[in-house]
């Protein structure tokens, strides 16, 4: 299975993401020790108010950052795939499958 990565494409302007410098090219490896699937599995996630997100900075930087907001604030983010451990086909060949 293909490692999740979560592969910033941009950062909304005076966003939380903005505020904390994360920028386009980092990795978020981890929020909340959780590795999130997809956008859907993030959003859930980034309900909490107390985040403590793990970032890889496009230098390789690692950096821990806990930040405290709003519930069901966004952070800012964009990401560049809505799937971040890849699309996953199965053998069945159903019809409806896109």
């Amino acid at each position: 299975m293909k490692k999740c990565e979560l592969l910033v494409e941009d950062v909304i302007k005076n966003s939380i993401a903005d505020e904390l410098k994360i920028k386009k090219g980092d990795k978020i490896l981890s929020i909340n020790n959780t590795i999130p699937k997809d956008i859907i599995e993030y959003s859930y996630i980034i309900n909490d108010e107390e985040l403590n997100i793990l970032v890889e900075h496009k230098n390789k930087k690692l950096e821990e950052i806990e930040i405290e907001k709003d519930f069901d604030e966004d952070l800012g983010i964009v990401f560049s795939s809505a799937v971040f451990d890849g699309v996953k086909k199965c053998c069945n060949h159903c019809i409806f499958c896109f």
